[in-house]
C-alpha cells in the first residue's frame, strides 16, 4: 500500500480549514464543539454507530456559521477524501485499523492519544502527527480546552509548526512532546486522575456503609487540592501511614472487605516506605 500524497499546505488560522473527525467517544463529544468554536470547519464525523455521530453533529448545530452542515457516516468508504485535516479520536488499539482502511485520502492525519507513537501513520502518509489534550472527557460534560495542556508532535518541523498553530486555536498551553515524553505524561495523568478517581469510588462505597455520601469528603478533597498548589505533594502527605500509625491502619483493615483491604494495605506500605516508617507486618 503506497503512501498518500503530501498535504496541500494551508494556513492553520484560515477558517476554511476543512476537518473530518473519526470517532464518536468521549473525546469527540468534547473536541468537535471546541474545533468549531475555534473556527475550524468540521465537515464530517465518522463513527461505527451513526446515531452517536449524529448526536454530536446535532449538539453543534447552533455553533455552525454560514449555513455549513456536518455530515455523518458509519461507512469508511464514504469518508470525505479531500479534507485538510483528519483527527482520529478512537480507542488506541483501533487507530491502526482506521489508518489501514482509509488509504486513498490526502490531508494531514493526527490522533489524540497520549500513548500511541506518531509513527503509526508512517506507512500510509508523509504528513501526520499528534494532538494530545491532557484532560479527562465524559459525554454530557462539556470541557473548555482553553487552559488544558495540549501536547503536539509532527512528522516534520513544518508539520509540527502547523500543529502548534492549530492546537493554539484550542488552548493557550501548547507544548511539543515526543512519543516517549507523551507516554510518561500520560502515565502521570493516569496516576493523578484515573487511579485517584478509582480511590474515590472505593471511598464512596465505604461511606455508603455509614449512610453517608461522597459529598462529605468534598471539603477534604478541596483542601488537599488547594494545598498542592502551595507545597509539593511530598510535603502535603498526611494520614496514618505518613505518621506510621499502625494501630489505626490495622483497625481500618479489619473494617474493610478483602478487595479494599488489599488496596489500603499496599498503599499504606508504600507511603510508610517513602517516609521511612516501619512497614506493616
Amino acid at each position: 500500500m503506497g503512501k498518500r500524497s503530501p498535504w496541500a499546505m494551508v494556513n492553520p488560522s484560515d477558517t476554511s480549514l476543512d476537518c473530518v473527525v473519526l470517532g464518536t467517544g468521549n473525546v469527540a463529544y468534547s473536541l468537535v464543539p471546541q474545533l468549531i468554536k475555534a473556527g475550524i470547519n468540521v465537515r464530517q464525523i465518522y463513527g461505527r454507530n451513526i446515531a452517536h455521530a449524529q448526536e454530536i453533529a446535532n449538539l453543534c448545530k447552533q455553533l455552525i456559521r454560514e449555513n455549513k452542515e456536518i455530515t455523518v457516516t458509519n461507512s469508511k468508504g464514504n469518508i470525505l477524501a479531500q479534507a485538510d485535516l483528519y483527527i482520529i479520536t478512537v480507542a488506541d488499539d483501533a487507530i491502526a485499523t482506521i489508518c489501514q482502511s482509509v488509504n486513498k485520502h490526502g490531508g494531514l492525519w493526527v490522533h489524540t492519544s497520549g500513548s500511541v507513537p506518531k509513527e503509526i501513520f508512517s506507512s500510509v502518509s508523509d504528513v501526520y502527527g499528534v494532538i494530545y489534550p491532557m484532560q479527562t472527557f465524559t459525554k454530557g460534560i462539556p470541557v473548555d480546552l482553553k487552559n488544558v495542556p495540549i501536547f503536539v508532535e509532527g512528522s516534520s518541523e513544518i508539520i509540527e509548526n502547523q500543529l502548534i498553530s492549530i492546537a493554539s486555536r484550542l488552548s493557550e498551553k501548547v507544548t511539543v512532546a515526543d512519543s516517549d515524553t507523551r507516554k510518561r505524561i500520560h502515565a502521570a495523568a493516569v496516576f493523578a486522575c484515573n487511579f485517584v478517581n478509582y480511590l474515590w469510588i472505593n471511598a464512596k462505597e465505604v461511606l455508603e456503609t455509614t449512610g453517608n455520601d461522597i459529598e462529605i469528603l468534598f471539603p477534604l478533597i478541596q483542601e488537599t487540592w488547594d494545598k498542592i498548589h502551595k507545597i509539593s505533594p511530598l510535603e502535603a502527605q498526611t494520614g496514618p501511614a505518613r505518621r506510621g500509625d499502625q494501630r489505626v491502619i490495622e483497625e481500618h483493615l479489619r473494617l474493610l472487605p478483602e478487595n479494599q483491604r488489599v488496596i489500603y494495605e499496599f498503599l499504606s506500605n508504600q507511603i510508610m516506605k517513602l517516609y521511612g516508617k516501619d512497614r506493616l507486618q
